[in-house]
């Protein structure tokens, strides 16, 4: 699976929105309603998905 796919399936999984509607554009707060909360959990686990620390 491409790194972008990764990514994309990861933010649908936390933010609860269709991974057909991420596109490269989308705000994780603006177009897919992502709080404060949203984006730390959305980095913890893109971290755990690539095995790095961001």
């Amino acid at each position: 699976m491409e790194n972008v796919q990764r990514v994309f399936k990861v933010v649908a999984e936390q933010l609860g929105v269709n991974e057909a509607d991420i596109k490269n554009e989308s705000s994780f707060v603006g177009d897919l309603g992502a709080d404060s909360l949203d984006t730390v959990e959305l980095v913890m686990a893109l971290e755990e998905e690539f095995g790095c620390e961001i």
